[in-house]
């Protein structure tokens, strides 16, 4: 079974197509796939617009879909992030093989995403594939990239197994609940557990989220940005530092990530989110 989190906010206009964009995945032996949906309170119709795209869902059909409240809101710099059900709605998730996510502005345009994404998890080294939002590049290994250049993968992108899950709620749950970077700081939980793969193939249109005073919510660029490198910083280094069962050379790549996160400079954020070419 695969499971997708999306997380829902003020998305009427786009959520429809997110949600196609996984109906209309080909999967390896006509896979079930379950979507647990994190709905906040919105001002638009989002609601309306799932209510109506799940009364559409063959009854016993491979796709269903779940629609889980959420108990409030995360806001950071006056803003709705949009995820504050995220982790709520993790703890729900239980046993599945794979787990993928997306946000409810990213779509799913390969229809063959998780095909291929399950094809490179049957390595049981590998914890993690991404894929690209932009043109064709070139495969990598994203474990040390991870650390040296900052989170560069686009969280819409990810597959992962399900025991990848949970173990990293079993060791990191706090962490995890309260960063308001959970994409960062689940691929360095995930990296603790094997490596992360880039494809090179294009999987997901992207959508930034912005406004005119904060900037994007997306990249974190703006007056956000030191914030937000000094709590990813505090929070990687209690990853390395504070867990038990973590590698060595795991608690020195978390580490090295919080120095560079509290030492580097905004040149280095910018670069880290411009590009996904780890050559450049």
């Amino acid at each position: 079974m695969l499971t997708v989190v999306v997380t829902a906010y003020e998305c009427a206009a786009t959520i429809e197509y997110v949600l196609d964009g996984i109906r209309w995945q080909k999967l390896p032996d006509n896979m079930p796939v379950r979507i647990l949906v994190g709905y906040e309170n919105s001002a638009d119709r989002t609601l309306e617009v799932l209510e109506a795209w799940e009364a559409k869902l063959p009854p016993k059909g491979s796709v269903s879909m779940q629609i889980l409240m959420s108990p409030g809101q995360q806001i950071i710099h006056g803003r709705v992030t949009g995820r504050g059900n995220l982790f709520n709605v993790l703890k729900q998730v239980g046993e599945t093989p794979f787990l993928a996510f997306c946000d409810c502005d990213d779509i799913w345009v390969d229809p063959n995403k998780i095909a291929k994404q399950i094809e490179v998890l049957k390595d049981q080294k590998v914890a993690a594939v991404y894929g690209q939002t932009a043109p064709p590049q070139r495969q990598f290994d994203g474990s040390k990239n991870l650390f040296w250049r900052g989170n560069r993968y686009c969280f819409s992108s990810l597959l992962t197994r399900g025991t990848c899950l949970q173990s990293s709620l079993k060791q990191h749950e706090e962490l995890l609940q309260k960063t308001p970077v959970f994409d960062w700081m689940f691929a360095i939980a995930l990296q603790q557990q094997g490596k992360l793969v880039h494809l090179a193939d294009p999987m997901v249109a992207f959508g930034v989220q912005t406004d005119e005073e904060a900037g994007s919510v997306s990249s974190w660029h703006g007056d956000s940005v030191s914030a937000q490198k000094r709590y990813s910083a505090i929070t990687a280094s209690q990853i390395a530092f504070s867990m038990i069962g973590i590698s060595s050379a795991s608690r020195v790549g978390a580490a090295l990530l919080a120095l560079r996160l509290y030492c580097g400079s905004k040149r280095f954020m910018r670069r880290a989110v411009r590009s996904s070419d780890p050559s450049r």
